[in-house]
């Protein structure tokens, strides 16, 4: 009930209480990556005790076209999807699911910055090689990688043109990584009951 105040009085400083209501709360994400976006709001309604219902779409373009129209109250995508509809006031992005603000929206804060305690939620995409690959070739491409990653003009294009903040991490890192996001969400999304579309 605390944690449900508190969610309640953070939404109704951003003009959303009206989300608050006894029946669950509907929720929109697409179904190519429902897994990946659905897990962070299951972490925030625990939280906060309220119910949600998982509404899927198929595609950021439908998804968000149904967000802006009013027909679903919120909506839980990539923050690059919804920057220059934020910024010009067709949306209001409410929080990011990471420990630190995001280098590309730093006006957006954590949702641990608003009192819940969640800390994991950084999209991330990673390079993987069959086992068998010679630790010679593994470190070839990792040292090319990161030295294009660190290229201004490279991290430059990435977040102008997608909204990608670059942040090479080498196999090792990436590891634990993986290892950590599954702890994590691996008891949030079980106790959700959610089953892949």
């Amino acid at each position: 009930e605390h944690h449900r105040h508190e969610l309640e009085s953070a939404m109704t400083r951003l003009g959303l209480c009206c989300m608050f209501r006894d029946e669950p709360i509907r929720f929109a994400t697409t179904t190519a990556t429902a897994i990946g976006r659905m897990n962070r709001p299951e972490a925030l309604a625990k939280l906060a005790g309220i119910n949600l219902t998982h509404v899927g779409y198929r595609g950021t373009g439908p998804m968000l076209a149904d967000l802006l129209g009013g027909h679903v109250p919120f909506g839980v995508t990539l923050g690059s999807d919804l920057i220059r509809q934020h910024r010009d006031g067709k949306a209001k992005l409410i929080g990011v699911f990471t420990a630190q603000r995001s280098e590309l929206m730093p006006e957006i804060p954590t949702f641990a910055e608003q009192g819940f305690n969640i800390t994991s939620g950084n999209a991330w995409t990673g390079m993987w090689a069959p086992p068998k690959t010679p630790v010679s070739e593994v470190g070839r491409v990792q040292a090319a990688l990161q030295k294009i990653l660190a290229e201004p003009e490279v991290r430059q294009n990435l977040a102008s043109s997608i909204s990608v903040s670059a942040n090479y991490q080498n196999g090792e890192a990436m590891h634990k990584l993986l290892r950590d996001e599954i702890a994590y969400w691996q008891p949030i999304i079980k106790a959700s009951g959610f089953k892949p579309d």
